[in-house]
């Protein structure tokens, strides 16, 4: 029998076990339903050479499924005070620093 090296300290993210294990599950299924959905709405087919047929529940379940793995993105308008611009600001110390 070969002999095997030192035990790595890298966890196996793919082990059932491994509390990543669920959220990386959930963002490839994720993905597969994205791919799924733009072989559908711009008439491509599938990798298996299908036609990718939808109804308005399937498109609105899988929607549903997307938002709970995927975040949304949204604009965000960051202004300062009244409205007018965000005025940076820089504070400078002449406290000294003990190096002990």
């Amino acid at each position: 029998m070969a002999k095997r090296g030192p035990k790595s300290s890298i966890t196996n993210k793919s082990h059932p076990d491994s509390p990543a294990y669920e959220k990386t599950r959930a963002k490839i299924q994720g993905t597969q339903l994205i791919k799924r959905l733009q072989c559908y709405a711009l008439d491509q087919l599938d990798n298996k050479g299908n036609r990718v047929e939808l109804d308005g529940t399937k498109i609105r379940a899988m929607e549903v499924l997307i938002d709970r793995v995927l975040p949304k993105l949204s604009a965000t308008e960051i202004t300062g005070k009244d409205g007018g611009p965000v005025v940076p600001a820089l504070y400078i110390s002449d406290a000294k620093v003990n190096d002990e």
